[in-house]
């Protein structure tokens, strides 16, 4: 299954776990780009305002969202590449619409 050097990882669990680390690494060539970067962190920083508009923490926010905490932190700061439904799910939570959310957009 691994297909390591066998001495360097005599444990199939230790080859298991290192074989999904390997996957869980940023290659450069995954990286978002810049444009993009500069894009995501401007609705993050939107998403930032709605939420303390509310008074909300982005855990309690996330959890009533439907919406892993992770998630709506990494959307926020601008550090995931998230689906189209899933801002979906977050605007709805807002009662925004997709254009009223980028009309508004800084």
């Amino acid at each position: 299954m691994c297909k390591y050097n066998k001495e360097l990882l005599p444990n199939t669990l230790v080859c298991v776990l290192f074989l999904y680390l390997q996957k869980k690494v940023v290659k450069k060539s995954d990286a978002i780009p810049s444009e993009q970067k500069e894009l995501l962190v401007k609705i993050g920083k939107k998403l930032q305002k709605l939420r303390a508009e509310r008074g909300n923490t982005y855990v309690k926010t996330a959890k009533e969202m439907g919406v892993p905490r992770n998630t709506l932190n990494r959307m926020e700061l601008g550090r995931i590449n998230f689906q189209l439904l899933t801002l979906v799910r977050v605007l709805n939570y807002y009662h925004l619409s997709i254009s009223q959310f980028f009309d508004e957009l800084d």
